[in-house]
């Protein structure tokens, strides 16, 4: 996938950072042929480390930050335009971090929430850091100006792995979590982030529970609310309904919607917790619910443009898988 990636960037960057973290195969020598700038740094399970490591030795006004296994690519992937990102960056925009669309597919009816966004270039300074052991996010001066670019974006094929490499995937990323939260136990990011790596494994009963853990500090201290958190909320609701616990999913989903009513996806949650629970003509109520939002909440309105072709599947008392 190595090869593909740095494909990718060629003309986009003006130089290449490899941070190599005790690769057995030959990921160095790939990256070298290509004039990466090859790094080696012990794996002391901690993603972020790795990701500053590699922002402290580039040289650039400009970082962007992508991994092995995606692909830089255009808009409706088609060539990434080099050109126009230059000429964007070159004008000095008004803005410090922009936010790249980030696919993981690998198919939208099959992967409901696998498309997202992610802050991947930004202004090369000091304060801006990433922090976390897994799923690392990028931290920075509480006055950075972000925004969203349709110019650039990438695309994962991480997701779209074989079934024996993304279950060794997971148990290396399940092991990293267990082991940070043995450092910071109780952490509600941790816990999320283990319940997404057990559900993807198919332990779906432990991830429930580990999501529980991670959303119980959030419903209860509404202070502690932020739009960020709907996306452990419907990883929790889709978990729930997995495990047949379709009555949690309700309540989840209501305590949402009760925050952001104009948010389709967890009307359509709502549906579909309904539907489990034998109530048909309500699940009905709440996709028309979803159809009429008229302008959804950008602030958790994060998913694919078939979120209306779901809802209207639910009022069709079309059955419909759980994702």
């Amino acid at each position: 996938m190595l090869s593909g990636c740095l494909d990718s960037l060629a003309g986009l960057v003006d130089e290449v950072v490899l941070v190599d973290t005790g690769s057995a195969d030959a990921t160095p020598q790939i990256a070298a042929a290509r004039g990466a700038r090859v790094l080696h740094l012990p794996w002391g399970d901690d993603f972020a480390a790795a990701r500053n490591h590699a922002l402290d030795q580039a040289h650039g006004r400009w970082v962007l930050s992508v991994d092995a296994d995606e692909r830089a690519v255009g808009p409706g992937g088609s060539a990434c335009p080099a050109q126009a990102l230059r000429n964007l960056l070159a004008g000095e925009p008004a803005w410090d971090v922009f936010s790249l669309r980030v696919d993981s597919g690998p198919e939208p009816s099959e992967r409901p929430w696998g498309e997202g966004w992610r802050p991947c270039l930004f202004r090369a300074d000091p304060r801006r850091r990433w922090v976390g052991v897994i799923h690392e996010c990028l931290a920075g001066p509480p006055d950075d100006r972000r925004a969203r670019i349709a110019e650039l974006s990438l695309r994962h094929l991480g997701a779209r792995s074989d079934p024996p490499t993304a279950q060794r995937k997971h148990a290396r990323n399940i092991g990293i979590l267990r082991r940070a939260l043995g450092k910071a136990p109780g952490a509600s990011e941790l816990h999320w982030y283990l319940g997404l790596e057990l559900d993807a494994a198919g332990a779906h009963e432990e991830a429930r529970r580990e999501l529980d853990a991670a959303w119980a500090p959030v419903a209860n201290d509404p202070a502690a609310w932020s739009p960020q958190w709907s996306h452990l909320a419907a990883a929790l609701v889709l978990a729930s309904l997995r495990v047949g616990m379709a009555e949690h999913g309700l309540r989840v989903s209501r305590e949402v919607l009760g925050r952001h009513p104009q948010s389709p996806e967890f009307w359509w949650l709502l549906a579909a917790c309904l539907r489990a629970r034998a109530m048909p003509g309500a699940a009905q109520v709440a996709a028309r619910a979803g159809l009429g939002v008229a302008e959804p909440d950008p602030a958790i309105s994060y998913r694919r443009a078939d979120i209306r072709d779901l809802l209207i599947r639910q009022l069709a008392d079309t059955p419909v898988p759980t994702p």
